[in-house]
């Protein structure tokens, strides 16, 4: 064969060449790692793991993703002190303990469902002090107990409306990543007690029923 008729050949057999070799640059890319990328599995095994662990997930998850896998974190890191953990480096392993093994999406199920399971016990234990709050009374010419309990009011009123966007925001989140939600009722606690201030300089204070009343 001659140099030029060579030559020719060579060059048509170049693209076809380069087409071969990027199919299988595609090919090999699409193996490493899950096409879904909240179905990788945690590597908590000790806090070195982790950190390696967290870097590398941090180029396939989104922002948005990894801030609500740390927030689900947190959750852990308080169950790990409720449950005796103490110190920072215990609190850590335990927590890791936790995660180590489950897929991105268990945490995420499993630390937004307790924070979720927090905030609906903090708004129970809210309204219920609401509640009892609501049945204060005050003599009519009592203004210093008065603007206690409005401003008070007005705290608590703050506090629970934080509250329930906060719950809002973990359920919405939750179901956008097609988890399993629990919700529960918003709390409708009753008083029985009667409550007064004290004197006309305390703020109001817990009393029994007017004789009045019973």
């Amino acid at each position: 064969m001659n140099p030029g008729a060579y030559e020719g050949v060579s060059h048509r057999l170049r693209p076809n060449g380069r087409i071969l070799w990027g199919a299988f640059l595609c090919i090999a890319l699409a193996g490493c790692g899950p096409g879904d990328p909240l179905a990788m599995t945690v590597n908590a095994a000790d806090s070195i793991g982790f950190a390696m662990w967290e870097s590398d997930a941090s180029n396939r998850l989104t922002a948005q993703q990894m801030a609500d896998f740390g927030e689900a974190l947190q959750e852990t890191k308080f169950r790990a002190m409720a449950g005796g953990a103490t110190g920072a480096a215990d609190v850590e392993r335990a927590s890791c303990a936790m995660i180590d093994g489950k897929t991105v999406r268990g945490v995420l199920q499993m630390g937004l469902s307790w924070e979720l399971d927090r905030l609906q016990a903090e708004r129970v234990a809210l309204a219920k002090a609401m509640d009892v709050n609501a049945q204060y009374r005050t003599r009519p010419d009592d203004v210093d107990s008065k603007t206690y309990l409005a401003e008070l009011h007005e705290r608590q009123d703050k506090r629970l409306n934080a509250a329930n966007a906060q719950i809002s925001s973990v359920q919405e989140r939750l179901a956008g990543y097609g988890l399993k939600v629990e919700v529960a009722a918003p709390p409708r606690a009753r008083a029985s007690e009667v409550l007064e201030p004290a004197s006309e300089d305390e703020a109001p204070v817990m009393q029994g029923p007017r004789k009045s009343e019973r």
